[in-house]
């Protein structure tokens, strides 16, 4: 018979916040909620109160000091770090496999770790967590007398017990270079290293603890991101989900739910397609007294019925930097619900140029839509009765009521705002409030209706602008084009644009599960300052934009939608390379990962640095040029 033995810390069970010190910050917190101070000299005490490397849990708080810690007895204390350690650990997934491999074996399995908790306490938690069945044994170093970092000592007590004595083999699992590998093969046991490590970006998260106040609920959160990684597979699109996408949007969703809570907002609307995973974070964050709804509403299904009065001013106002040129008249007129071949065969309306370059293009193409003798009566005739199903689609979902509501996007321009608030101006209704992840500088201004950013402009990049758009946001619904009256019910339902179907793409699922894994636990545990919360989602994000961490893997990056027309990220030409390069242009939404994914780390950030400068000698040069003086 075989034995097959694993150390039970960061290997069998991980903390789910992260460093052991954590769990001392999470009881005080929880002992002394109203009483931070205390906390932290509780806090202060523990973490020098273990005297020796055979202390006990019961030793530990045999001393005087232990006992004056009001209103709480020493035992009582005691208990309440063993229940907070209970709820803090849990299983390695993968290090549960290789347990249930020798199992079925027929190996003998023991669990052995230098630890001051009792034996019989751990093997209650492994049991729980299934890796512990019938007669197997714990062994601990504060029961054996001896550790298995003291050269490995415990290996040598264990084997002199009937547990070891009878076995053919002995294969050794840890985490630990030195106690769990270098001495035990010391002591002849073949020993294989495991880890469960912490990605750069959440060691990043960790460094930055100790200069912070409330500090370790950054380290807290970095151990909610690996546990849940390592529930969900540790996957490339869950790392993505856990380091980056997590910390960004539940730390805006927890904004939104305080703000909403402060101002009397008592429903929330979660706009469709880019904040389904706003709204999924929402479900598992605390927030009594506010309605969360979906509301199925897009550029599309709004633009038409805004547009029905046919003005120039109307459409000129929600168009990007207040005019058409540089746009694809195709997608316009998709946007419009239309495209050039029915214009061509419907109304014999022919347009000369595909994109709009000059101020007369521009004035060409709204002349063709809103004075049009044949096509403009006809699109207005749809846009009026559009504009009837959808004031029917507001009063359906309460947007016409008295409640004090809100809607929740992820930004940037506020052109929806805009539409939205016209329409429900129209519809006899009041203005909404919206909440936005981020503006930009030149945000539509509040006219339009109050608006709250997360990030204020220049706080987030065009890189990160880009990934939170094209890759976070990623949703299982279709965007919504219209709207109809379902003939069953009579309810105003929602037409979805292109084919309509719904689709849980792998990106989709890890974003969502992970996201809402995380922010449940973050709610079970109270992680509530606000401060960390948005120094964990700026930092995380700008990590990933700026490519300040070298163990991304950006293959998910190449399994994200495209958007009109252009690629997430791909690998990259020569040709393309070269324009990056030297002519300072724009390939993909994400050129610094595509760079990364052609070339590796080192030329990968070469050629990125050569873009950026090659990007503003040409913002010079067309300055110079035009006498542009913007941004």
């Amino acid at each position: 018979m075989n034995l097959a033995s694993f150390d039970i810390f960061d290997t069998a069970l991980v903390r789910r916040c992260g460093r052991p010190e954590t769990v001392w910050r999470l009881m005080g917190s929880r002992l002394w909620a109203e009483d931070t101070a205390q906390a932290a000299v509780f806090y202060n005490w523990r973490a020098h109160a273990e005297k020796g490397p055979l202390a006990t849990i019961n030793s530990i708080y045999a001393v005087p000091e232990a006992g004056s810690f009001a209103p709480y007895t020493a035992d009582q204390l005691r208990q309440a770090e063993m229940e907070e350690e209970a709820r803090q650990l849990c299983v390695n997934p993968k290090v549960k496999s290789v347990i249930e491999s020798h199992r079925q074996k027929g190996d003998k399995i023991l669990f052995i770790s230098d630890m001051y908790l009792p034996s019989a306490f751990l093997a209650d938690i492994l049991r729980r967590e299934g890796c512990l069945t019938g007669d197997e044994k714990v062994v601990v170093s504060c029961e054996a007398g001896a550790c298995k970092h003291q050269q490995g000592r415990l290996y040598a007590e264990v084997a002199k017990s009937d547990i070891a004595r009878t076995v053919d083999s002995w294969i050794h699992y840890g985490d630990n270079r030195f106690s769990d590998v270098r001495y035990a093969r010391k002591h002849g046991i073949k020993a294989v290293h495991v880890t469960a490590p912490f990605t750069a970006t959440e060691r990043l998260w960790m460094a930055m603890s100790s200069t912070l106040w409330n500090g370790w609920q950054m380290s807290a959160l970095a151990g909610i991101a690996r546990n849940v990684r390592l529930k969900f597979g540790d996957t490339p699109v869950v790392r993505m989900a856990a380091d980056f996408v997590a910390p960004a949007y539940i730390s805006y969703v927890r904004f939104v739910i305080a703000e909403a809570r402060r101002k009397g907002i008592k429903r929330l609307y979660f706009l469709n397609r880019d904040s389904y995973i706003l709204l999924k974070i929402a479900e598992q964050l605390p927030h009594d007294g506010i309605e969360l709804r979906y509301l199925y509403v897009s550029r599309r299904s709004l633009m038409v019925p805004y547009l029905r009065e046919c003005r120039d001013e109307d459409y000129i106002a929600i168009a990007d930097r207040n005019n058409l040129i540089g746009r694809d008249s195709d997608h316009l007129l998709w946007q419009l619900q239309y495209t050039r071949a029915e214009l061509q065969a419907a109304y014999g309306m022919e347009l000369p140029f595909r994109r709009i370059i000059n101020a007369s293009q521009q004035q060409q193409f709204m002349d063709m839509l809103f004075r049009n003798d044949s096509f403009t009566p006809e699109f207005k005739k749809r846009a009026d009765g559009q504009f009837e199903l959808l004031k029917e689609y507001f009063r359906q979902e309460g947007l016409l009521d008295d409640a004090k509501t809100a809607m929740v996007d992820v930004g940037w321009l506020g052109t929806s705002r805009l539409m939205i608030n016209r329409l429900i101006k129209d519809c006899g209704g009041q203005p909404t409030t919206f909440f936005y992840m981020g503006v930009r500088a030149d945000v539509i201004s509040p006219l339009a209706g109050d608006y709250v950013s997360y990030f204020q402009p220049g706080q987030l990049d065009t890189n990160a602008t880009a990934l939170i758009e094209n890759y976070f946001s990623a949703s299982p619904y279709p965007s919504t084009g219209s709207y109809a009256c379902d003939e069953t019910t009579g309810a105003v339902v929602p037409v979805f644009s292109d084919n309509g179907i719904m689709t849980e793409t792998p990106i989709v699922r890890a974003n969502v599960d992970v996201a809402t894994e995380m922010a449940g636990q973050i709610a079970q545990y109270h992680l509530d300052d606000s401060s960390i919360m948005f120094r964990w989602a700026s930092v995380s994000l700008d990590a990933l934009s700026h490519l300040k961490v070298d163990d991304v893997d950006f293959t998910p990056l190449l399994q994200a939608d495209v958007f009109d027309g252009t690629p997430t990220a791909k690998k990259l030409s020569l040709v393309e390379l070269f324009k990056i390069a030297f002519l300072g242009d724009r390939i993909t939404i994400f050129d610094p990962a595509s760079l990364r994914l052609t070339l590796g780390q080192p030329l990968g950030r070469l050629l990125a640095t050569a873009n950026t400068y090659s990007r503003r000698l040409r913002r010079y040069l067309y300055k110079m040029r035009t006498g542009f003086k913007g941004v």
